[in-house]
């Protein structure tokens, strides 16, 4: 049997994939319609969930949220971000994009996306057996 606290660690795990896709997306995406994202209210969403689900301590999150694996990329992009956000705090997407420390934070997203994606398989925490 799965209890809630598995499911309710699936789903975040998934909120926090989002959130880093977000981060991690070139600002010229369109959606389905060929119409621009909503970069700053998708930027506002990334930063709330990855400082509600993962940050500032992600290994906190081992065995339901996050593996092993995750911990390291996602403190090395909260040790980045973090700052970044700190400097600039509520402002719209175009000035986080246009920071110096942009480029570094994409590829951290990016990187920590890819190590969480690698292998989907064994990537998710497995409930306990009953």
């Amino acid at each position: 049997m799965i209890d809630d606290t598995h499911l309710l660690g699936r789903w975040l795990r998934f909120e926090v994939l989002a959130a880093l896709e977000d981060v991690a997306k070139p600002r010229d995406q369109t959606d389905v319609h060929g119409a621009p994202l909503p970069r700053d209210y998708l930027l506002d969403c990334a930063i709330n969930n990855l400082y509600d689900f993962a940050f500032p301590d992600p290994a906190d999150g081992v065995g339901y949220l996050f593996v092993e694996a995750d911990v390291a990329p996602l403190e090395a992009l909260d040790a980045v971000f973090g700052p970044l956000i700190d400097r600039l705090g509520d402002v719209g997407a175009d000035a986080y994009e246009a920071a110096e420390e942009w480029p570094r934070v994409v590829e951290a997203a990016r990187h920590a996306f890819e190590v969480m994606t690698a292998n989907v398989k064994t990537r998710y925490p497995e409930p306990p057996l009953e």
